[in-house]
C-alpha cells in the first residue's frame, strides 16, 4: 500500500492548494468555455478524486511520471507501489496529465527539472540561491537570528 512521503506542513500544504486551483484551467489542456461555474475540467475531477491525505503523494508521483517523460534518463524517484494511490471515486486519467502537471508547476512555481525531482525525491525545495529546506521541517527555514 501506499506510504506517505514525509511530514506534511503549512508550505507544503500551500504548495498543494496552488497547484489544485490551477489545475482547473491549464493541466488539461481543454477548451474552458463560459459557462457553468461547476464544470470542471477532466484534470480537476481526477485530482478532486484523490483521497485527500493522498494528495501530496499523488501530485509527486505524476510529476515524477512526467520526469520520466521528459528525460530519456531519469530514473524514477517514487516506489512502484505508489501507482496504486486510491481515488474516491471512478476516474479515468486524462491523457498527458503527469507532462501538463510538470508544465505547469515548473511555470507556476518557477521550478526546473531538478528542483522537481529534488522535491520528489528528498521532499526538499531549493531556492535560485542555491538554499535548500525541506518545507515540512520549518525549523530548517526559522530564526536563524
Amino acid at each position: 500500500m501506499l506510504k506517505a512521503m514525509g511530514k506534511s506542513g503549512s508550505s507544503v500544504a500551500a504548495l498543494i492548494l496552488l497547484i489544485a486551483v490551477g489545475l482547473v484551467a491549464q493541466v488539461s489542456n481543454e477548451e474552458i468555455e463560459v459557462g457553468d461555474p461547476e464544470e470542471k475540467s477532466a484534470a480537476q475531477q481526477y485530482f478532486d478524486a484523490v483521497a485527500p491525505e493522498y494528495r501530496e503523494t499523488f501530485l509527486k508521483y505524476h510529476l515524477d511520471k512526467g520526469l520520466e517523460r521528459r528525460i530519456p534518463n531519469h530514473v524514477s524517484a517514487t516506489p512502484d507501489d505508489f501507482d496504486s494511490i486510491p481515488f474516491q471515486t471512478d476516474v479515468t486519467e486524462p491523457e498527458n496529465f503527469s507532462i501538463n502537471l510538470l508544465n505547469h508547476f515548473e511555470r507556476t512555481v518557477g521550478f526546473r527539472d531538478r528542483d522537481v525531482y529534488n522535491y520528489v525525491k528528498y521532499n526538499t525545495v531549493c531556492t535560485p540561491a542555491g538554499v535548500c529546506f525541506n518545507p515540512g521541517d520549518v525549523g530548517t527555514i526559522c530564526c536563524p537570528f
